[in-house]
């Protein structure tokens, strides 16, 4: 596509002006997941900044008047960010755009990429995600998974390491000391099996792993199924600073989140970055609409999954999450299990990661 898309009306920022608020803006939302995804500081939030909207992941808050975000104490004022309510809303393709791609897939497509992707059925990431619900709770990790996992990685021809997540690397031919990165946290919060949050993006990254096993590219890729996400994403920082303390870390070039891709019906998902890297969004939408079934819907305003802190390490990173205006019910609850997945939606969306991996990792042909 290589063009921004034709943006809609946000619908949140029109309720907004037509709430009666004495200003539009600035706007604030908060930057990490708070310990726990349980909001323990908004109590403290709310004595200097009034609630605008509170819908799941999007939280957004608007100083009282006579407080600015430099009045605040520092913890808390490092602990939001500024957003533009306009990229709260809906921000899709233009139909049109669509249809082009719909119609002339064929012609877009790149014939090793639709060759790798189509290893990825439905059948095999069921298994793949059946496989990890089967562990049960994991919000410790029984003692029986990262040896399960990592044999799992192996039978792909991986060797895979465990030092806090489970790493499995694979060497580019041509530009080895360049690495694109798949992650996907393989822990639940207590009391459930976590079947979309998050045994459907673990999934993913194993499904990635396997059909991307024989495959030669330029650049290197590394897949993680990172621990403690739901705790503020430590496995995700975890990386980022042991990477750091080895020097490496310009050497991670792109990042790919898989974070609860497996329930909504419509087709629609989010693309979630940061406005600097918008065009990262852009291109995941293009490959989206080339390889998949799936409507693209792009979101600036990243929050509370691994993608984060690459993006606070001022690396590109983004997230593919299902559509969170119609996301799952069972979010954080005991229902969120095998009965609520949609096994097809969270194959596209694992089609599409592995045909972004060949794109920046490069095949070789």
């Amino acid at each position: 596509m290589g063009k921004k898309f034709l943006k809609t009306a946000s619908l949140l920022a029109l309720s907004i002006a037509q709430s009666g608020w004495s200003q539009l803006g600035p706007f604030y939302a908060p930057r990490f997941h708070n310990h726990n995804h349980d909001h323990n500081n908004e109590a403290e939030i709310l004595r200097y900044m009034n609630p605008v909207i509170q819908e799941g992941r999007i939280q957004v808050y608007e100083p009282k008047l006579g407080f600015g975000l430099e009045l605040l104490p520092p913890h808390l004022a490092q602990s939001l960010q500024p957003v533009d309510m306009a990229v709260l809303g809906d921000n899709r393709p233009d139909p049109l755009i669509q249809r082009m791609y719909k119609e002339l897939a064929s012609k877009f497509q790149n014939p090793q990429i639709k060759k790798i992707i189509d290893q990825i059925t439905e059948s095999s990431y069921r298994e793949s995600l059946t496989s990890i619900v089967e562990f049960g709770n994991r919000a410790t990790l029984p003692a029986s998974f990262v040896p399960w996992a990592k044999e799992r990685f192996h039978q792909y021809g991986y060797e895979p390491f465990y030092d806090y997540n489970i790493v499995a690397f694979k060497e580019g031919l041509m530009y080895p000391d360049e690495h694109i990165v798949l992650i996907g946290h393989m822990d639940t919060v207590s009391g459930t099996i976590g079947a979309d949050d998050n045994a459907s993006g673990a999934a993913g990254v194993f499904e990635a792993a396997r059909v991307l096993q024989n495959v030669k590219t330029k650049r290197s890729i590394t897949f993680i199924l990172s621990e403690d996400e739901e705790v503020g994403l430590l496995g995700a920082q975890y990386f980022i600073d042991r990477m750091n303390e080895a020097g490496n870390l310009a050497r991670i070039k792109k990042v790919i989140n898989m974070d609860m891709i497996a329930y909504n019906s419509n087709g629609i998902f989010d693309l979630e970055t940061a406005p600097a890297y918008e065009s990262f969004a852009d291109k995941m939408a293009e490959l989206a609409m080339t390889y998949t079934k799936l409507t693209p819907n792009k979101v600036l305003n990243p929050w509370g999954s691994d993608h984060v802190p690459f993006i606070d390490a001022k690396i590109p990173a983004l997230l593919t999450i299902e559509h969170w205006k119609t996301h799952t019910p069972c979010w954080h609850k005991r229902c969120d299990t095998l009965d609520t997945i949609n096994f097809d939606y969270g194959k596209e969306i694992t089609r599409l990661n592995v045909a972004a991996l060949a794109e920046f990792a490069e095949l070789v042909e």
